[in-house]
């Protein structure tokens, strides 16, 4: 969110304002490294959430032999 607060749109946003080519492209750049962040998270969200649930599916099998008992 400190993003947008910083951005140079900031005044533009949530408006109808169009912008010229070159500001266009000026966004897009201004947009690379965020998106890059953001799919970086997403990649280790799917890696993290991979290893949950291997270890729900091993806990689950655990208590599954336990209450067998």
């Amino acid at each position: 969110m400190s993003r947008i607060i910083s951005s140079p749109f900031a005044p533009i946003l949530g408006t109808n304002y169009a912008p010229s080519f070159g500001e266009l492209a000026k966004l897009k750049e201004f947009l690379v490294e965020p998106q890059q962040e953001l799919d970086r998270l997403g990649s280790e969200i799917t890696r993290v959430q991979a290893i949950l649930d291997g270890l729900v599916s091993k806990k689950q099998e655990l208590t599954l032999k336990l209450i067998e008992f």
